[in-house]
């Protein structure tokens, strides 16, 4: 199974705002608790990789592209230790990396999504933790989270249309190398991005807020020095170096959905 994100990665740095929309939060503001959330759904990768609730890409071993080297190949995907486990890695002179699908699994409109999940220390190593629309359109698209695994966490909200593209996004500043809970908010009226439960990150408003189902992806990449996205941070002459293990993981402890 082989799905390709419109904006995989190649975002990442982008300063340009396309509307007035987006407001950014450096450092997660603390919110009154929100009780109103009950959990619906949840998955927590105790068990081994089960394909038929998460799709591995790169059956075909497809190009990742996107500003980022080599293929996808499903087996850097896999379960560990409680952990969906997402890898990149550099061997026999070729990188490859991951990305996978909760659409054969679950699909939701609105609520609140959070996906717990700690970084490895990699330099140019990119990824996304996304929804996208099961009916396969685009946009929309909500990036809970993306960047590159030592850097700031962008969230990014995609409406229009095909012809039409639009985004707002919003930063964080936190160590992505502990584990986390990031999550995204769909009320009628706005876009609310959320850490470690109540914690506002930022807020998007003044935007048509999607009502299609949307399920789950997660992707990574190592991003290359001369690719699209050779502007922001990559992999330092193309190869694993000092700052950049062969081998480095991406790790998921739980996702979950919540109604009101």
């Amino acid at each position: 199974m082989s799905i390709t994100i419109k904006g995989f990665l190649l975002r990442i740095g982008l300063a340009t705002v396309v509307a007035s929309a987006a407001i950014s939060a450096a450092v997660p503001v603390a919110a009154q608790a929100d009780s109103r959330w009950k959990r619906d759904w949840n998955y927590d990768f105790n068990g081994s990789q089960d394909d038929s609730q998460w799709g591995r890409y790169g059956w075909g071993y497809q190009p990742v592209n996107q500003g980022a080297m080599g293929v996808y190949k499903p087996e850097n995907v896999y379960t560990h230790d409680g952990v969906l486990a997402l890898r990149t890695q550099y061997k026999d002179g070729a990188w490859s990396s991951a990305g996978v699908s909760g659409n054969p699994g679950f699909a939701a409109s609105g609520g609140k999504w959070e996906v717990r999940a700690k970084m490895p220390v990699a330099k140019g190593i990119g990824y996304a933790l996304l929804l996208f629309p099961q009916d396969g359109s685009w946009p929309p698209e909500v990036d809970i989270a993306e960047g590159r695994v030592n850097g700031k966490v962008m969230s990014v909200y995609h409406y229009g249309t095909p012809g039409n593209h639009q985004q707002e996004q919003s930063y964080q500043s936190v160590n992505t190398h502990e584990w986390h809970t990031y999550g995204v908010i769909f009320e009628s009226d706005r876009i609310v991005f959320t850490i470690d439960g109540d914690n506002v990150t930022g807020e998007i408003t003044n935007v048509p807020v999607t009502d299609k189902k949307m399920w789950l992806g997660f992707q990574t990449g190592a991003m290359d020095p001369n690719g699209d996205a050779k502007a922001y941070e990559t992999i330092d002459g193309g190869v694993p170096n000092s700052l950049t293990p062969a081998s480095s993981e991406i790790q998921i402890d739980w996702v979950a959905h919540y109604r009101s």
